[in-house]
């Protein structure tokens, strides 16, 4: 019995000391080059990249922009449902910046969950955008001099904290990392990879194009 006891403190130690994603399943957002425009897509599931649903517009307000960086300019982009997604187009000229999606309950206009998506090589300007702070956590990822290499720090609401991210790599594998207030370095290799934390019940997501 004491043992028994001693291994459920430990375990409740390590949740304290290692704060997991809890929820039942992850929202993402995409963007593909379609005929020199970008198609951008919000959906959510289980086993990222594999849409498996939409948001469910009647109770959740979804909306997704497109950040343009060094301007600090952000420009809304229009979604309509398509199969397990929502989708829209954007025209605006190629360069530095990103994309990213907020996800509102109507009942109470609260954000429950926060994406990006980012190229490696355009990783350093997703903390630069007042929305993202809504979330009660955040990933902050930034490229590096070497190709696929990226900083990852998770920022609570008072600066960087230690805790357990989420990683869905294009392999299907599906892991957690332990990421500390210091930050850490992670070798990628190409295509999509998708980084998740939570905290009471609000998501935030990263998706990062290796080329």
């Amino acid at each position: 019995m004491k043992q028994v006891v001693r291994y459920i403190a430990i375990i409740g130690v390590a949740v304290l000391l290692f704060p997991f994603n809890a929820l039942a399943h992850y929202f993402w957002i995409t963007v593909e080059q379609v005929q020199g425009k970008e198609q951008v897509r919000v959906c959510g599931g289980h086993n990222f990249p594999k849409c498996e649903f939409a948001p469910d517009l009647r109770r959740i307000n979804v909306t997704a922009y497109r950040y343009e960086a060094p301007k600090g300019k952000a420009q809304i982009v229009s979604l309509a449902p398509f199969g397990n997604t929502l989708q829209g187009e954007f025209a605006g000229k190629e360069g530095k910046g990103f994309f990213y999606f907020l996800l509102r309950k109507k009942t109470l206009q609260r954000v429950i969950y926060c994406g990006e998506y980012v190229d490696v090589s355009n990783a350093g300007y997703t903390g630069r955008v007042k929305d993202l702070q809504l979330c009660p956590v955040k990933l902050r990822i930034s490229g590096t001099q070497s190709a696929g290499k990226i900083s990852m720090v998770v920022e609570g609401e008072a600066g960087p904290v230690t805790w357990q991210v989420k990683w869905f790599g294009p392999d299907g594998r599906q892991r957690f990392l332990t990421v500390s207030k210091k930050g850490r370095e992670i070798q990628l290799s190409s295509g999509l990879h998708m980084f998740a934390v939570e905290k009471g019940g609000t998501g935030y997501s990263v998706v990062v194009r290796v080329r």
